[in-house]
């Protein structure tokens, strides 16, 4: 069987700096079937699309551009329904694929028909891509579990989908700003298998405009909760043979663990802050945490506040 196309995608939002980077990395590909697929959800300039597509007329590649900003979710979802591959991978626009990339997960993938997803490590760089360190956080999840499960792996970039088993979820939800990766991933797991190749295979830049700030974090673990709470939904009414359901214990924990770092990242005079306090106290309430544990948690804020 001859090598299946695969879709790279970028979804750019005034984070074009590094693109080129970006692009040159999936031409150094070993793996040689492939189209790039760049989507610019409105950034402030959107010159640098005409730039890219002159001095790189020679490959397989195309660019799409929104004058307003939609947000993450609806870039990702439009940029999979402009997608004409077999298979299709996120790559960021400051980051980058290691040269086997496409190669060792399309090989892992298209032995099995029931894997929708070959996830691999990646590094982490700093600005420059030099590789800092291999990250531990993407990790192997055993069979008919979920990423979401508390004390279990994680998926993470790179991650090739099978676009087949994509087309048989609902579809990402447009709305969410981020945790976008983690809506597709959770709903790959009730499609298909997902598979874990040990090696890193992306690599991650960080630089001063992609490190998480507070409010940056806040607003993530938010939409993240969004994703769990939708995911516990979807699977209470359809179970499938591919992964469990998270546990009302898990998902409880899931919200306690948001609503301590709310408290934690929120004045006390705002409004924010007391909604975390009543949803934190009533969820000690339904797990049956001693009190105690609600009071230490105060006590940290009152000394961080300090």
């Amino acid at each position: 069987m001859s090598d299946q196309l695969i879709s790279i995608l970028i979804a750019n939002y005034n984070n074009e700096r590094f693109i080129e980077d970006s692009i040159q990395s999936v031409i150094n590909q070993s793996y040689a079937n492939w189209e790039i697929i760049i989507y610019d959800d409105g950034s402030d300039n959107q010159n640098w699309i005409n730039k890219i597509t002159a001095n790189y007329s020679g490959i397989n590649l195309r660019c799409y551009s929104s004058k307003k900003n939609n947000g993450c979710g609806y870039a990702k979802k439009k940029l999979i329904e402009l997608a004409n591959g077999d298979f299709f991978i996120f790559l960021d626009p400051d980051d980058a694929l290691h040269k086997d990339c496409l190669f060792l997960l399309y090989n892992d993938i298209i032995k099995d028909n029931q894997l929708s997803i070959s996830y691999a490590t990646h590094f982490i760089c700093d600005e420059f891509l030099s590789e800092q360190k291999v990250s531990d956080y993407p990790s192997r999840i055993s069979k008919g579990q979920s990423m979401f499960h508390v004390n279990t792996g994680n998926i993470s970039a790179p991650a090739l989908v099978r676009k087949k088993m994509y087309l048989l979820t609902p579809g990402l939800n447009e709305n969410l700003k981020r945790a976008v990766d983690n809506d597709l991933y959770a709903k790959m797991e009730e499609v298909g298998f997902v598979h874990f190749v040990e090696i890193p295979l992306y690599f991650y830049r960080q630089h001063t405009t992609n490190i998480s700030t507070g409010k940056n974090e806040l607003d993530a673990l938010k939409q993240r909760l969004v994703v769990i709470n939708d995911l516990y939904k979807r699977r209470e009414s359809n179970s499938n043979e591919y992964t469990s359901n998270i546990t009302k214990g898990e998902k409880l924990e899931l919200e306690f663990l948001f609503f301590q770092y709310c408290l934690y990242q929120t004045s006390i005079y705002t409004i924010s802050f007391w909604i975390a306090f009543f949803k934190l106290l009533l969820i000690v309430f339904l797990q049956g945490k001693s009190i105690l544990t609600f009071l230490k948690i105060i006590k940290i804020k009152v000394s961080v506040k300090k």
